[in-house]
């Protein structure tokens, strides 16, 4: 479509308008038409099948409103250069012996037209005001609506050229400096135009993508690359979602590097990770680094969590420890953390950095999580529970569910 749209129309648009004797032009006309009709049917598909995209009801019926207006403006445009031509017509059909009364005629039509605050412009104008209705449309993730915006913004843009040359035509008639300011004025609100049609289109594409994933068909795409240097770490990650719980980690905190690992394999994620911080002095850099890092990928590679479960939570036993872990994949980053390690050391490991690693990681992923430590003596068990319980959990909310057609929130967006 894009293909045809921007060559077809286009000579359509550069041969029709050039002839065209009316400042309008019959190719803005036929384009302002066939965008009418592509509304129209973004209009159907907002208001069919209400049942199905409930969710999107306010979002259909706000845009439907603001829409009217411009599809009058639009109706009333086509009109008026349907209007004119047949006025002009008439005029050059007069017989050859009335060929005086024919000229002076046609001579008054032109100037009429050119007075009247050109068509183009508000061809122009109207252009821009309906393509900064479309993107929210994208959001709705609707196959067929994706079409119908995907149409509309290219439709938008060929009828905003289509009125940029016409326009030009008309200026030949204007004084220079007048013809100038014109010209400069419309090119820049062509720019404008063509800069949001691309950006819709950016978006329809990024949906698309979106509802493939939900298929099934490009799950195993999701992954991430990260990378962040400070003055107190330098950390280097790779995450896969859907892996199959492979790890290798070098942060130079063993027992961190230990309780890595346990949370990959039970989430099913690929990682491998290597970070080097200044622990001479603690791991704390380190290990808040790295949570803040693995946060970012887990965002990163899941994308607008479109067809995702969302949710995931787990009670986990590690021998007398036993661990609460519930989290939302909502976009807003809190920690609640109720877990009294018993032991301030495991080993070298300061048993405090578990809660900064869980504070880090829903900072940098945008996580809702809720950790609780319900039973544990051994501040070994105890951490490794709540390790675990993480990635079983993420583990529940990254993957596919079938059912969910779009993006799991009442609001569209997460």
């Amino acid at each position: 479509m894009d293909g045809f749209c921007s060559l077809t129309l286009r000579e359509f648009i550069d041969q029709a308008a050039s002839v065209s004797p009316t400042p309008g032009g019959g190719a803005v006309a036929a384009l302002a038409g066939a965008l009418g009709a592509a509304m129209a049917s973004m209009a159907a598909n907002l208001t069919v099948g209400k049942a199905k995209f409930a969710r999107h009801d306010a979002l259909m019926r706000r845009t439907l409103a603001e829409l009217a207006p411009n599809l009058e403006s639009f109706r009333q445009g086509v009109d008026a250069d349907a209007l004119a031509f047949d006025r002009l017509s008439r005029a050059y059909r007069l017989p050859k012996d009335e060929e005086e009364a024919a000229a002076g005629r046609r001579e008054e039509i032109h100037g009429a037209l050119l007075n009247a605050t050109r068509p183009p412009e508000r061809v122009l104008a109207d252009c821009r005001q309906v393509l900064e209705l479309l993107p929210p449309l994208a959001e709705a993730a609707n196959p067929n609506l994706l079409s119908d915006v995907e149409v509309a913004a290219i439709m938008l843009a060929a009828a905003a050229r289509a009125a940029l040359v016409n326009l030009l035509a008309n200026t030949r008639q204007l004084a220079d400096d007048e013809a100038g300011k014109t010209e400069a004025e419309a090119g820049r609100r062509l720019a404008e135009v063509e800069e949001l049609a691309e950006k819709t289109l950016a978006r329809v594409k990024e949906r698309r993508i979106g509802n493939e994933r939900r298929k099934g068909t490009a799950m195993t795409s999701r992954s991430a690359a990260i990378q962040r240097e400070t003055a107190e770490t330098r950390i280097k990650m790779t995450l896969v979602l859907d892996g199959s719980g492979k790890s290798r980690v070098s942060t130079g905190v063993d027992f961190f590097d230990h309780m890595l690992t346990l949370l990959v394999r039970h989430a099913l994620f690929d990682l491998e990770l290597e970070a080097r911080g200044d622990i001479g002095v603690d791991a704390h850099h380190t290990v808040e680094d790295v949570g803040i890092c693995l946060g970012r990928a887990l965002k990163e590679a899941l994308g607008d969590k479109a067809g995702t479960t969302r949710y995931g939570g787990i009670l986990l036993p590690m021998d007398e420890a036993l661990a609460q872990v519930a989290l939302d994949l909502s976009g807003r980053p809190h920690l609640e953390w109720r877990a009294a390690i018993p032991a301030a050391k495991c080993g070298d490991f300061d048993t405090c950095l578990g809660r900064e690693f869980a504070r880090a990681f829903s900072s940098g992923g945008g996580v809702n999580l809720h950790v609780a430590l319900l039973a544990g003596e051994d501040p070994h068990h105890s951490l490794e529970a709540i390790f675990k319980g993480l990635g079983r959990a993420l583990r529940q909310a990254v993957a596919p569910d079938p059912r969910e057609k779009g993006i799991p929130s009442s609001k569209g967006v997460l």
